[in-house]
């Protein structure tokens, strides 16, 4: 993933110093302390770590009167933040998992159905 500093648009005479303004990323999802359901997880910590302290910290969110601008960056941040926190409870009913096997004992073939 990547996040845009500035408001430049992307050509090819702006794509030289890019390392000025492009902040890079990736998904470590080998990290320990992330376990079982290791995509959701790294998800939501990308999210937590990366973009809602990103978009908390933007200011410029377009045209819109100060107080509008502010009541969307709220709404927008604390809905992020809400999907993190779907995603963790999403995460920790992955790791909780039961592993059926074969039952050996009943014989299924002779149960009818009414």
């Amino acid at each position: 993933y990547f996040i845009k500093m500035v408001e430049k648009p992307v050509t090819m005479e702006s794509v030289m110093p890019m390392h000025k303004w492009l902040n890079f990323g990736y998904l470590d999802l080998a990290r320990t302390e992330v376990k079982g359901a290791h995509l959701v997880k790294g998800i939501a910590e990308m999210l937590q770590r990366v973009y809602i302290p990103a978009l908390s910290c933007y200011n410029n969110w377009g045209g819109l009167p100060a107080l509008q601008r502010e009541e969307m960056k709220w709404e927008i941040v604390s809905n992020l933040d809400g999907f993190c926190g779907m995603l963790n409870n999403a995460s920790g009913s992955l790791e909780d998992n039961i592993l059926l096997r074969k039952c050996d004992t009943i014989e299924m073939s002779k149960f009818k159905t009414a």
